[in-house]
């Protein structure tokens, strides 16, 4: 069994995947099927097929864009912390 800290790197890692499938993989290795999501710009949903389909979008329009995490994540109370990084190669 994974532990929270190896799932969020899956997490992250699956946002800087290309393909709708090797984001599929990814997730499904992290989230359960019928995970939520919500960010500031994001209402919240349901399911990884429209976390696939949020991430493929993402990269649609900043195409070789990718995250990293920063720091290591921490645990507490149920809530995972952990800051990662956006970068943009024109």
């Amino acid at each position: 069994m994974k532990n929270i800290i190896e799932n969020i790197r899956l997490y992250v890692d699956a946002w800087n995947e290309t393909t709708p499938k090797a984001v599929k993989a990814k997730f499904s290795e992290c989230c359960a099927p019928d995970m939520t999501y919500t960010d500031k710009t994001t209402p919240l949903f349901t399911g990884i097929y429209k976390l696939v389909d949020l991430v493929t979008g993402s990269y649609q329009k900043t195409p070789g864009r990718t995250f990293s995490l920063l720091t290591q994540p921490e645990y507490f109370d149920g809530q995972v912390y952990y800051t990662w990084a956006f970068r943009y190669r024109v």
